[in-house]
């Protein structure tokens, strides 16, 4: 290598003392010049000179952070031994700028320079080298030379990265130097298909409590053979492959999950996923997907429904007491489906599935087969009820299946019940000519869209304060939900002075005779009289005051939360509701004797028809703590003899509680038997205590607590939280009070 010109070496000098003086001012412009005279990285990576300026420089930098922090040090040896003399750099220092620029072409330079004593002497810094705490050597160090100090002292404590291929000469100073070397190592020509070792450390250089490891992190796919010395790339590119193809296909069941989702319970039909618009769509958000084609999907659907089924059948064998209920319903296709849920005592719905026979007879045997099969997929003995509405077919498959599973109630649809009472009053004939007007006319109103813009429109401005009054929709009566002939007069009612008006107006006009003549009739006094129309509005109200109490009853008793004791509670709402309208005068509400009286037949037929034959409604009535049972119940005339003592109040209605539960437990008691003879008790899911004690023991114990309970004593005297009767029984089943 040529040596350097005068010229060259004054611009080093130069460079040197402007640096300290402009406090790295012109970091920048000594890159630069280290480039005009060394030339390009490789030809300052062979020059001895140009790898000696650029520690210079390096140290310059150190010094000039050092002198920041107030200590007295001393200047860098200049190559050629000489020192700079920074008393005569007068010129002012300005902020210290962050060291961001590889200034040479080798960035090795020690975090702390060689400290000097005197500017003319070149003495060693005695004084022992800090670590930090936990500071530790790293095995792939490799520590550089710097011309003219001791390299012991000038590179401890310094962590170098140096590229392991031999021809290569990148090296790099720090601790995380992650990002450098993956990037170098990514693009080195000389790094592919060299051999994998170690870097070169010397004897002067290397600790002797350091043992050389590999670089960077050891493979983890395998472990690697004594005598390997090359990466396992294709093992590297084969595990990459199998990590994005896994990827791949969670990421494609994520998609086709939530398309079976947008299907079953979106309402989007399968023929969608064949369409082109729906692959182009698909194709548009991400090309990686996959097409899926409507066998396929249901296939997965199908996959779907069998997992379903299996969860539902674990988290339901979870529980005991459990009520399953059955409901038939008609499909478009007019098939006749039985379809099946299960109610845990938490209140918590599952669907256990639907029961569609094509070419089998739809008769009690045959919905008690399939009602048996499902009980024993979960277990007979987890279910303590069954309940449907009561039809001739299920109320005789009903029948059958309690006395095949003595264990499970026998229960009656009260919503469906309360229905019947309503639907015998639609056919009232006080009521008939009300019905043959109320349909011709919503229907008009709902193919009619002129009509109905006109009703819509006609609010505006009617209100009292002159705003807007708007008119709801008219309900249409319908074949699957409850009360909806209520529904209907309730929203017909109010609006109908404003279809008298319309229809007067002759802003719309009807087809059907009937309505027409409704709206129809001679003019007194300058506005239309109508006897028909006066009678029509006065059977809605009065039809509403009826059925009112008994729909809002039904409603209520559709919920989740409600039991058996708010059966009755409602039905005796029911009764009070009614015999109060009936007191009133005829001139009040319009009511005749008459109309009353068949009311009350009907009720009382549907009651006794629900009540006479089932005792649970009231035994849970009068073991509900939420309703005092001297609100309800009235002593009797004809006391009984021996059988309930005398401070038990109410002995009638303390006998059918106690004879109910008595039934109760003798067959809770009779299925634990038959579990013994079959070999089966292990499995069975009654109560503790029927396993342990004999049946007279059993009926002592229910009475004592029976009477207890009767009484109000301990432990059935706690109050309830939030009015909740589960949480109240469930703690007595715990032992705890709330």
């Amino acid at each position: 290598m040529a040596s350097l010109t005068a010229n060259q070496l004054q611009e080093l000098t130069d460079a040197s003392e402007r640096f300290v003086a402009e406090k790295n001012a012109d970091i920048i412009k000594i890159e630069a010049l280290m480039e005009s005279v060394f030339g390009d990285y490789a030809s300052r990576v062979e020059n001895p000179s140009a790898r000696e300026w650029a520690a210079y420089f390096n140290a310059l930098v150190a010094y000039d952070e050092e002198t920041d922090t107030g200590e007295k040090v001393s200047p860098p040896l200049m190559p050629g031994n000489t020192v700079l003399d920074v008393d005569d750099l007068s010129t002012p220092r300005a902020k210290p700028l962050k060291f961001l620029l590889k200034l040479a072409a080798v960035e090795a330079r020690p975090k702390t320079a060689v400290k000097r004593k005197k500017a003319d002497s070149v003495e060693e810094d005695t004084r022992p080298t800090k670590k930090k705490p936990g500071r530790q050597s790293n095995p792939i160090l490799d520590k550089l030379s710097i011309p003219g100090v001791d390299e012991a002292k000038a590179t401890a404590n310094k962590h170098f990265w140096r590229c392991i291929a031999p021809e290569c000469s990148f090296v790099r100073q720090g601790r995380r130097m992650d990002r450098e070397v993956l990037k170098h190592a990514s693009n080195c020509s000389k790094l592919q298909g060299a051999k994998l070792g170690l870097a070169t450390v010397t004897e002067s250089e290397a600790e002797p409590s350091t043992t050389p490891g590999p670089v960077g992190r050891p493979p983890k796919l395998s472990t690697p053979d004594p005598g390997q010395t090359t990466l396992r790339v294709p093992l590297y590119s084969e595990a990459g492959r199998e990590r994005v193809a896994g990827q791949n296909k969670t990421w494609m069941d994520g998609v086709r999950h939530r398309i079976m989702l947008l299907i079953c319970c979106g309402g989007v039909v399968p023929d969608v996923l064949e369409r082109p618009e729906w692959n182009d769509l698909m194709d548009f958000m991400n090309p990686a997907y996959t097409k899926t084609s409507t066998r396929d999907m249901s296939t997965h659907i199908s996959s779907e429904a069998t997992l379903i089924d299996k969860l539902t059948n674990q988290a339901l064998q979870k529980h005991n007491n459990s009520t399953l209920t059955l409901d038939g319903t008609d499909v478009k296709r007019g098939e006749e489906v039985y379809t099946e849920h299960a109610c845990t005592p938490d209140r918590k719905v599952y669907f256990l599935g639907g029961h569609i026979g094509t070419t089998e007879s739809r008769n009690a045997e045959w919905i008690k087969n399939n009602v048996l099969k499902t009980l024993g997929k979960i277990g007979q003995e987890r279910f303590a009820a069954i309940n449907s509405d009561s039809t001739n077919t299920t109320l005789a498959a009903r029948r059958e299946i309690v006395v095949k599973v003595p264990t499970m109630l026998d229960l009656c649809d009260v919503v469906h019940f309360l229905q019947h009472v309503i639907g015998d009053i639609n056919m009232f004939p006080e009521f008939q000519s009300m019905m043959l007007i109320i349909k011709p006319l919503i229907r008009h109103f709902s193919k009619s869209g002129s009509s109905k813009a006109h009703l819509r429109v006609s609010g505006t401005g009617m209100a009292e304060d002159g705003d807007d009054l708007p008119v709801k929709a008219l309900a249409k009566i319908g074949k699957t939900r409850f009360a909806t002939h209520l529904l209907a007069v309730q929203t017909l009612e109010p609006a109908l002075p404003r279809i008298h008006a319309l229809y007067q107006e002759g802003k719309i006009n009807f087809t059907s005779t009937t309505v027409k003549s409704l709206f129809s009739g001679p003019a007194v006094l300058g506005s239309t009289f109508s006897l028909e129309y006066t009678t029509f509005n006065r059977d809605l109200l009065v039809y509403q005051a009826i059925t009112t109490p008994i729909a809002r009853a039904l409603w209520a008793l559709e919920a989740t939360t409600a039991n058996a004791s708010d059966a009755f509670i409602f039905w005796s709402a029911i009764a009070n509701a009614l015999d109060s309208l009936f007191s009133l005068p005829r001139v009040q509400t319009g009511i005749d004797e008459k109309l009353a009286q068949r009311v009350h037949a009907v009720f009382n037929d549907r009651y006794k028809e629900f009540f006479t034959h089932n005792e649970l409604y009231f035994v849970a009535f009068c073991l509900d703590p939420r309703y005092p049972k001297e609100r309800f119940l009235r002593m009797q005339k004809d006391e009984p003899a021996s059988a309930v003592p005398n401070h038990i109040p109410f002995p009638h209605a303390y006998l059918r509680v106690k004879e109910f539960l008595k039934k109760i437990l003798k067959s809770l008691h009779d299925a634990h038997e038959a579990h013994k003879t079959n070999g089966t008790s292990q499995t069975c899911s009654c109560h503790p205590l029927i396993k342990v004690l004999d049946q007279d023991v059993l009926n002592r114990r229910l009475a004592s607590q029976l009477v207890a309970c009767w009484l109000g004593e301990a432990p059935f005297h706690s109050d309830l939280i939030d009015n909740d009767i589960n949480e109240w029984l469930r703690n007595l089943a715990l032992g705890s009070s709330p």
